[in-house]
């Protein structure tokens, strides 16, 4: 997925959120669709959303827990967040 110009420089997260959330909305019969087609390409594996920031550090977000909650919004699965090992979720 692509992300608009500007979007990745947005430093507050309700307004990353606001603008992610209107592009998914956008995009949501082409990103529904994808997302049920994935398990299917890659069973019998889980599927994992990755992200490299470091949600240890106080006030700390990313896209991906906001994408998981997104999903669990519309297609009713469970996101759950993997700790790692070593503490940081």
């Amino acid at each position: 997925m692509t992300y608009p110009v500007g979007l990745l420089d947005i430093t507050d997260p309700a307004e990353f959120w606001r603008r992610y959330r209107h592009m998914l909305h956008r995009k949501t019969p082409r990103v529904l669709a994808e997302l049920q087609e994935l398990p299917e390409a890659y069973a019998p594996l889980g599927l994992v959303l990755l992200c490299y920031e470091d949600l240890s550090k106080p006030g700390a977000w990313c896209h991906r827990t906001m994408l998981g909650e997104w999903i669990s919004q519309k297609l009713d699965l469970e996101v759950p967040e993997l700790a790692s090992p070593g503490g940081v979720r």
